[in-house]
């Protein structure tokens, strides 16, 4: 019995010994190895360049709406693994690490301290049965003042429970907030008008899909892009409303309203009297109107824009849709005018 035990001592000692001398060689390999890799044409690349290479990778992902977070660590923490050098690259790029998904508690936790308290961008695909999301969102709402951009895709029978819990604390730093709603019903979910305590200031980019906030909140004022899509017709704005919100949005650059307007005919007396009085969006780039054909005409008579904006009106029937010529009129003041900039139509289809 005791020869057996010596025996055993003597084979764990030996193996001991063996696996210590393997240590010991393998620290000169892999000081070779890594004064190997240095010579490759990419690790010459100066460190900013390849953060910037690793900083494009994960902003793809984020920007990806069919990439949702996955269950483990995010796939561009893979950078980290090729090398030593490609390792402290990526561990001293806090920025690197600042784009949030759904991921493990363990995860979450490792991936707020690399970011050394940079501003964060999160994206959440809130499901119907939400645990992991949740449990996701408690860690990272834990310090909102640092939340740069947000994109929450939810139920609808778990928003007030979620804008409740995002009504309590200024965002002092975000800058862009999509909202979207799944499975709504006859009406689109409110947004309460207390969100972020009513402190956004760096706020210039808002999407409401599927929701809305009170049509008259201040949140509006200093956007740069607005979009507003598949808003239920008992929460839509009037057009007196949004011309009104529209109004006060002098530095808008990009404005798309998709399903998100009624009728406009009860504003017209007659398709020969048209508002008059316009105001300018002078620096929209971009708009973007689906929507019935008496609230294209409205808005088009009261909103002037730069004839270098790209215009794309898809007109829905109404009850007053008599004639499509109606919209002439209101095509001639865009492209008739004594401007030395040459109007072009790259497409139009009637």
């Amino acid at each position: 019995m005791e020869a057996g035990k010596t025996s055993k001592s003597a084979v764990a000692e030996a193996r001991t010994r063996v696996d210590d001398e393997v240590a010991l060689l393998k620290l000169p390999i892999c000081a070779l190895l890594t004064q190997r890799n240095a010579l490759s044409p990419v690790s010459r690349l100066p460190h900013e360049i390849l953060a910037t290479i690793f900083l494009y990778q994960a902003y793809s992902f984020y920007q990806d709406p069919r990439y949702s977070g996955t269950w483990g660590a995010p796939p561009w923490a893979n950078v980290s693994y090729i090398c030593r050098h490609w390792r402290d690259v990526a561990l001293n790029t806090s920025s690197l690490w600042s784009f949030l998904f759904v991921s493990p508690p363990r995860w979450t936790k490792e991936l707020l301290s690399r970011t050394n308290m940079l501003p964060l961008r999160i994206r959440i695909n809130v499901r119907y049965w939400a645990r992991e999301e949740m449990i996701f969102l408690e860690q990272v709402t834990t310090d909102v003042t640092r939340i740069q951009d947000l994109s929450l895709k939810l139920p609808r029978n778990l928003t007030e429970g979620i804008f409740s819990k995002l009504s309590t604390t200024p965002a002092p730093l975000l800058h862009t907030l999509r909202l979207f709603v799944t499975q709504t019903d006859t009406e689109s979910a409110l947004v309460p008008d207390t969100l972020f305590s009513r402190e956004t200031p760096a706020l210039r980019t808002l999407e409401l899909y599927r929701c809305h906030v009170p049509w008259s909140s201040p949140i509006f004022t200093a956007l740069t892009t607005l979009r507003l899509r598949d808003i239920a017709s008992s929460s839509q704005p009037t057009i007196t409303e949004i011309l009104a919100m529209l109004r006060h949005m002098s530095d808008l650059a990009h404005l798309y309203l998709e399903n998100a307007l009624p009728s406009a005919e009860d504003t017209l007396d007659s398709w020969d009297s048209l508002p008059s009085e316009c105001f300018d969006l002078p620096h929209l780039s971009c708009l973007a109107l689906v929507a019935p054909f008496s609230t294209v005409v409205v808005f088009l008579s009261n909103v002037t824009v730069p004839l270098k904006t790209e215009v794309r009106l898809c007109c829905r029937r109404d009850v007053f849709t008599a004639s499509y010529a109606t919209l002439y009129p209101l095509l001639e003041r865009r492209f008739n005018t004594a401007s030395d900039v040459e109007p072009v139509i790259r497409t139009l289809n009637i």
